[in-house]
């Protein structure tokens, strides 16, 4: 999608498209519902590392990775240390001859079991329907716990996390700095390592890290600011270095013509921008698994969808009552790559019905059986309001 427009008019939205297959097309609809993620699929976060452009190994973004990428007993050199390092690194170590995770800044690694006694358990002796929301019940009230706890006491977090990180480490494996981060939990996001599959491959040799900036790349080596005598000389570069935030996949957005800034408005309800009809974002959760906002995001699209029907409405427009809210991060995270991206996302509030996500519990409370305060309706066409400028 390339742009869209809001017209009042015709009380619809006026999309222009461009697709692969049928090429430049139009399309309209009443409600439009933006599942396009929070990055930029086309571009990646710009890296500024010296040297880069002179190496004459192999440079690979993860977000464009090259389906014929031989790694076969190559020396690997990640730069990173988020979510997308710690998932390639095991992998790659699996027939590359050594991967290097090279990190400005270490992160929180955490290891989780494919299945618990508990789960096996409850598979085991309860009905399958049963036992999966026994398990998923489970697996909510355990992420809940663990947030809850890491927040109220990061002292005691801190140190567990660093206890079980030298657990499953090579014995006397010196835990400063590689795996000492100077933020507390989930100040950032944690990393999660199935199995521990992270860790045995640093157990195992292939897998290591060192945490310094970069000095600058030559040719055929990278030289760093901590350790001047100690030369990489990797054959592929991989920058996992973030992501570049965008909203609406990039698309254009209008009303009657004028542009929409979606940075400037407030989210209502997690989903419905301020001031703009029929209009909603998939947003998820910065500390759970974000499927599970757009669950509850379509749990209460559909709930006040319904509702419109029955009662004949065709608009309803998030304004709020209070014009001086607090303007808060919708994500409050404070990794580089999201701190970048408050001026991108649009904001929360500190006051309901705008506030940011909490739980995903208290969140399907509220899609079932919220009210619908600070939120306008509208029926017809309005005759009298000229659309500025269609698609």
């Amino acid at each position: 999608m390339n742009s869209a427009n809001w017209s009042s008019k015709h009380q619809q939205w006026q999309l222009s498209i461009d697709s692969k297959k049928s090429g430049k097309k139009s399309m309209t609809c009443q409600f439009l519902f933006l599942c396009t993620g929070y990055y930029d699929y086309e571009n990646p976060l710009p890296v500024s590392i010296p040297g880069l452009s002179s190496f004459d190994g192999k440079t690979v973004h993860p977000q464009f990775w090259p389906s014929d990428l031989d790694y076969a007993d190559k020396n690997i050199v990640i730069v990173g240390s988020g979510a997308t390092a710690v998932t390639l690194l095991p992998n790659l170590c699996k027939t590359a001859k050594s991967v290097v995770m090279l990190q400005r800044s270490p992160s929180y690694i955490i290891s989780l079991p494919q299945s618990s006694a508990i789960g096996r358990f409850v598979r085991r002796y309860f009905p399958t329907i049963i036992s999966y929301y026994i398990n998923r019940a489970l697996s909510l009230f355990q992420s809940r716990l663990s947030f809850v706890l890491f927040q109220r006491f990061p002292s005691w977090a801190r140190s567990t996390l660093r206890g079980r990180a030298a657990s499953q480490l090579p014995p006397n494996y010196a835990l400063d700095p590689d795996f000492a981060p100077s933020y507390n939990p989930w100040d950032q996001r944690l990393c999660i390592s199935p199995s521990g599959d992270f860790y045995k491959a640093i157990r195992d040799g292939k897998g290591s890290i060192i945490t310094s900036a970069i000095d600058h790349i030559t040719s055929n080596s990278i030289h760093l600011v901590n350790y001047p005598d100690k030369i990489l000389k990797p054959d592929i570069i991989i920058t996992a270095t973030g992501l570049k935030i965008q909203v609406a996949g990039g698309s254009l957005l209008t009303i009657n013509g004028q542009n929409v800034n979606p940075e400037s408005r407030f989210v209502y309800r997690h989903t419905l921008l301020q001031d703009i009809p029929n209009l909603a974002l998939f947003i998820g959760h910065a500390n759970q698994s974000w499927t599970l906002g757009a669950d509850t995001t379509a749990l209460y699209l559909c709930r006040m969808i319904k509702m419109m029907r029955r009662k004949g409405w065709t608009t309803a427009t998030p304004k709020p009552k209070d014009k001086d809210m607090k303007v808060l991060p919708l994500l409050s995270l404070s990794s580089s790559y999201l701190k970048n991206s408050r001026q991108v996302f649009p904001a929360v509030s500190d006051k309901k019905p705008w506030q940011a996500r909490s739980w995903y519990v208290y969140d399907w409370i509220e899609a079932m059986f919220c009210g619908w305060e600070d939120l306008e309706f509208g029926t017809g066409i309005d005759k009298n309001i000229e659309d500025k400028k269609d698609i």
